[in-house]
């Protein structure tokens, strides 16, 4: 029989590997169905490039608050991973090897942010076009 933990371990780390893989291919998808709804609207102008601009920061945003859940969810297996190891040092693990911490503000937070701040430039320009199409 195996140790609950180890396999529990074992099970955790998968899912929190999951979570990280789906952060990047999310966003990256996104940028993909951006590009290529640019390139099929390329020719829009007025009022109705402004609404596609508006249109495409309001989805940027949603896909800024997506990927900034899945990178919460991500930090919560973090944090299971490392009870589970404090655990098992706890029980005498001695080659038990802690994971480090990821950063807090690290990559993920910026790209979030960053994703989030194009969504709401999108969305100002998208205004700006149907303010420059009203005037």
């Amino acid at each position: 029989m195996t140790d609950p933990l180890l396999a529990q371990y074992a099970v955790l780390s998968e899912r929190g590997m999951h979570f990280g893989r789906l952060f990047w291919q999310s966003i990256a998808f996104h940028f993909v169905m951006l590009l290529g709804a640019a390139a099929v609207f390329r020719d829009l102008q007025g009022s109705a490039l402004g609404d596609a601009l508006i249109l495409a920061g309001l989805a940027t945003l949603l896909m800024a608050f997506v990927a900034w859940r899945v990178w919460v969810t991500e930090k919560k297996y973090e944090a299971l991973l490392t009870a589970i190891e404090d655990t098992l040092k706890s029980q005498g693990a001695t080659a038990i090897q802690s994971s480090p911490p990821s950063d807090r503000r690290g990559a993920r937070f910026a790209v979030s942010v960053s994703v989030g701040i194009l969504g709401a430039v999108l969305i100002a320009f998208g205004f700006s076009a149907l303010m420059v199409q009203a005037g």
